[in-house]
């Protein structure tokens, strides 16, 4: 029971860091030219999900904590909004993100290269832009570019957010400090939670 308790605070702890940034530096990210915000958050929430991976190794623990910073995401449905497809694209965002970094996170650790970061965003970016084209159609995005400036697009982001991957989850000893290194409360983890909730439902009244 323990054991189940500390893995289940851990995934909290992680959702909730990983939904307070996209509600913090996430919000003020999207002010920028179109495209950068996804190449510099790519890479904060590998982090989050690498800290999780490294702990546990373990799929269902990764796919917790992407569901649990999707979770946060969604208390814009509950609030006004444009669209409901608003609010679905960005939480397919952070779910599409989850399941390649669950499928590429073994093979960034053997056989780790800027190759393979450039090319791990790249397929996320890819990915999300064709749901956006196929399932979602949101009333803007990437989707709605002339073709040269999305291949553009494509292109900034993959090198970009493949860098901060690289320097993000090269080796274990890249980071000086490590979040997992930190034992937080129960109390710790809920604040946090509820803060990144606070946080997303204030941004979206503004």
């Amino acid at each position: 029971m323990q054991f189940i308790l500390a893995k289940a605070k851990n995934i909290m702890y992680l959702g909730a860091l990983w939904g307070l940034s996209e509600a913090t530096l996430g919000y003020l990210l999207h002010w920028l030219p179109i495209g950068l915000a996804g190449a510099l958050m790519f890479p904060i929430g590998a982090f989050f999900l690498y800290q999780a991976w490294q702990k546990d190794r373990s799929y269902t623990v990764v796919a917790a904590v992407t569901a649990l910073a999707a979770l946060i995401k969604s208390v814009d449905f509950f609030l006004p909004m444009p669209s409901p497809m608003s609010v679905i694209n960005p939480i397919s965002a952070i779910l599409l993100q989850g399941v390649i970094l669950s499928v590429l996170f073994p093979y960034l650790e053997k056989k780790h290269s800027l190759l393979i970061d450039f090319g791990t965003v790249f397929s996320w970016i890819f990915l999300f832009t064709a749901f956006q084209i196929i399932v979602f159609k949101p009333i803007d995005g990437l989707w709605l570019a002339a073709l040269p400036e999305m291949i553009a697009v494509f292109a900034v982001i993959s090198l970009l957010g493949g860098a901060f991957l690289h320097v993000g989850i090269s080796k274990e000893r890249t980071f000086l400090i490590q979040i997992t290194s930190f034992s937080p409360s129960w109390l710790h983890c809920m604040l946090i939670f509820a803060f990144a909730i606070a946080l997303e439902a204030l941004n979206s009244l503004i």
